[in-house]
């Protein structure tokens, strides 16, 4: 079977935290087809591997290495920094990648997680899910331990000799030191091939992931204390890899979409309305919105119904739209959806703070702009002018 053909840009955008959580969407991938055949992956700007062990591409795909390949060199250091102890509850991060079967028709020991530590290749340091021969299992060391923990969470499935499947892994944050690790195998056309989760919450304490994945601040290096994505393509056995992604989801109880985009520019003074797409529980279970819109990043930020600090306050509404009088001209406006919960689902979920920029009155002409014109011999005046000329 031919590889997957994809195209994908690599996407670098500032990942913000605050005491609310994930304030902007994320979602950064490598589709290896930018680099020369026989490049190290320790040698490019935007990952870390050894330059012994590093995956090598060639093809557009990345061959097996012994070494575990993670995406923190250059820019991405900062960019792709999860801090666990700034998720929300419900967040999750979400990694896939295309992986080849062996020639024998199974994997080996091909996974995907999230390094606690930007510049190592060390397995311990990695805690997600891999495939191993015809099954996928947990990996992830135990608490107070350096063992791993390799819990199969899904097995007993066949796999085409050579042929290319895309894994997933998605890890959910359930509390301080626990996830919900949600796994899928599929062909490369969406079929599925297995899929299972784990809930480390219902684990022997033992048992559990060792703490130091989620406290941020496992290493003395002041440049660690963070968690970054990862992938390790292993050599024991053939078979490529291809299309990394990485992406952080916030909470789908969460109000989404809005529209204007955030950060939008250039928005009509006409807008008319704002709207958004409702959290899950709120949409399935008719609960209502509170919606802060002002033009104070912090008012809106700390807003609530008692103390709305000066925001423009819109209380229990049950559509997912506001109706804006006419806006001013070149200002930016903030706002804030709250999700309030019917009492299957209880508790109002804080929304994310959004922005947009309206257009200005007038665009002043840059002097490049300015064309110069020169009057003609024989000008004619509008009372001079025949019809249709």
């Amino acid at each position: 079977m031919m590889k997957k053909m994809s195209i994908k840009m690599l996407v670098s955008v500032l990942l913000v935290f605050g005491m609310a959580g994930i304030v902007n969407a994320y979602v950064v991938s490598d589709d290896f087809n930018s680099y020369a055949d026989g490049t190290a992956l320790s040698a490019t700007t935007n990952w870390y591997s050894s330059g012994g062990g590093s995956p090598v591409v060639n093809g557009g795909t990345v061959s097996p290495s012994v070494d575990i390949a993670t995406m923190s060199g250059g820019p991405m250091q900062a960019a792709n920094k999860v801090k666990w102890t700034e998720l929300k509850v419900g967040d999750s991060i979400s990694l896939s990648m295309d992986f080849q079967a062996a020639n024998n028709g199974t994997f080996n020991d091909d996974r995907l997680g999230m390094m606690n530590d930007f510049d190592s290749t060390t397995s311990d340091r990695i805690f997600g899910a891999q495939l191993e021969g015809h099954h996928i299992e947990s990996y992830f060391n135990r608490y107070n331990s350096n063992d791993g923990d390799r819990i199969e969470l899904a097995g007993g499935f066949t796999l085409t000799a050579d042929a290319w499947y895309t894994f997933y892994v998605t890890i959910t944050k359930l509390g301080d030191y626990q996830m919900l690790l949600d796994t899928r195998l599929t062909t490369v056309g969406g079929d599925l091939v297995g899929s299972g989760s784990l809930d480390t919450s219902t684990l022997e304490p033992s048992e559990q992931p060792n703490w130091y994945y989620f406290t941020d601040d496992q290493t003395s290096d002041p440049l660690d204390g963070g968690l970054w994505p990862a992938f390790k393509n292993y050599n024991a056995s053939t078979g490529a890899a291809d299309n990394f992604s990485f992406e952080i989801i916030a909470d789908s109880r969460m109000a989404s979409n809005p529209n204007p985009k955030n950060n939008d520019t250039n928005v009509l003074v006409d807008l008319g309305e704002i709207s958004w797409k409702p959290g899950e529980f709120v949409e399935a279970q008719n609960g209502t919105h509170n919606v802060f819109f002002g033009t104070d990043e912090t008012s809106v930020t700390n807003a609530t119904i008692a103390e709305p600090l000066g925001t423009t306050l819109y209380q229990g509404l049950d559509v997912n739209s506001v109706a804006l009088d006419r806006l001013e001209y070149g200002t930016t406006y903030y706002w804030r959806v709250d999700e309030v919960n019917i009492p299957s689902k209880p508790g109002t979920v804080t929304g994310l703070i959004w922005n947009f920029t309206t257009e200005l009155e007038g665009y002043p002409l840059e002097p490049a702009q300015i064309v110069n014109i020169t009057a003609s011999e024989n000008p004619v005046y509008p009372d001079e002018q025949e019809p249709n000329m």
